[in-house]
């Protein structure tokens, strides 16, 4: 049996995010920090946008009712890192995907090094989410080619 922690001790998907592009940023020279800050953008649409997809029935009326009083950024303000490894996939569909090849292989290049910032960080468990582990990884190899 699986304890998950209290929710106060869990990261928000906001928490999450600003530390993982923080940690991107420094390392990037400036064409491409700038490529990466729209690319965080876009995830932070695309969460706002599709996660709701992935929540159970209690998360889902928590942001419904989350959204009624301040809609922008609600589901990353709330939700944690298991909610954003059910949908992580999905950013690398196709229709999420940007047309320029270049900004194409980073959101790429950068959705893999988030699912591996979730695991390597404790902020999931690999094996209670291989199914989305995994099949954000096929995506990722799929996108690739």
């Amino acid at each position: 049996m699986t304890t998950t922690p209290p929710t106060n001790l869990r990261p928000t998907i906001t928490r999450i995010l600003r530390d993982f592009f923080d940690a991107q940023f420094e390392t990037m020279p400036p064409v491409r920090r700038d490529r990466a800050i729209e690319i965080e953008y876009r995830l932070r649409q695309f969460l706002e946008a599709e996660g709701e997809h992935g929540l159970v029935t209690f998360d889902l009326v928590l942001l419904r009712t989350e959204q009624q009083i301040s809609p922008t950024g609600a589901f990353s303000r709330l939700m944690h890192a298991d909610d954003l490894a059910v949908v992580l996939g999905g950013f690398v569909a196709e229709n999420w995907l940007p047309r320029d090849p270049v900004d194409r292989r980073l959101q790429v290049r950068l959705t893999g090094l988030l699912l591996k910032h979730l695991i390597a960080r404790a902020l999931i468990d690999p094996h209670e989410m291989a199914c989305f582990v995994l099949e954000t990884q096929a995506r990722i190899n799929a996108a690739r080619r």
